[in-house]
């Protein structure tokens, strides 16, 4: 295919089609997949204005490409709550099961070991 017959009929693909759609077309890339209700999305002048700067400077394709980084963000902390969370109720059912010694006493068993050992050395 001679290049300006390839660039007629890239013409054709991308006419009618937005900036955004465009530039997914061009640059290679899977779209993103199309969520009907953030058509509407908008966001506060402040994260607005970083997430247009953070495009400006190249790190992501569009505004979409930015929310969708971090609604992963958040996807990520909350399974990282989801496992501390867990873990915690994991150890409470052991210390029901086998029993838990407080922070008071638990210094005391520390300092009389430590204790021991330096009797022991001297």
């Amino acid at each position: 295919m001679t290049s300006e017959r390839a660039s007629s009929s890239l013409a054709v693909i991308l006419s009618g089609r937005s900036e955004r759609r465009k530039r997914e077309i061009l640059s290679g890339r899977p779209p993103l997949p199309y969520i009907p209700g953030m058509d509407g999305m908008s966001l506060p002048p402040e994260l607005e204005k970083y997430a247009a700067e953070a495009v400006a400077a190249g790190r992501y394709r569009d505004v979409g490409e930015v929310v969708a980084a971090g609604v992963d963000l958040l996807r990520q902390r909350d399974a990282a709550r989801a496992s501390f969370l867990a873990s915690v109720l994991a150890a409470e059912e052991e210390a029901d099961r086998e029993g838990c010694v407080s922070g008071d006493e638990m210094l005391a068993r520390v300092r009389a070991r430590l204790a021991e050992k330096h009797s022991a050395a001297v």
